[in-house]
């Protein structure tokens, strides 16, 4: 049995490159994408990349696709997708 590496924002850019070269170096890959739906379908064809939509901006969200993935024990985690919020340092919170 190959080993699980989860890869955020898989679905374009340099996750995407880190999920294929993972998936092509014998690890089994489970991504993340919020927006990607029609890359993340391509890289599941091409690859067999197993994809989760997620929106790692909310935590429920995030709460949610940790408790799934721990079932998995994964082996590696690439923690590569980038948010950008823009508001004042007092009105941040983690919900």
């Amino acid at each position: 049995m190959s080993k699980i590496a989860i890869v955020t924002g898989a679905s374009r850019g340099i996750g995407r490159a880190t999920a294929v070269l993972l998936q092509k170096s014998g690890y089994q890959v489970h991504g993340t994408y919020n927006t990607g739906e029609a890359e993340a379908s391509e890289l599941t064809e091409k690859f067999g990349i197993v994809f989760h939509k997620v929106n790692l901006a909310s935590r429920t969200d995030t709460k949610r696709l940790a408790e799934e993935l721990a079932l998995l024990k994964p082996f590696a985690l690439v923690n590569n997708a980038g948010l950008l919020e823009l508001d004042d340092w007092d009105n941040f919170s983690e919900s």
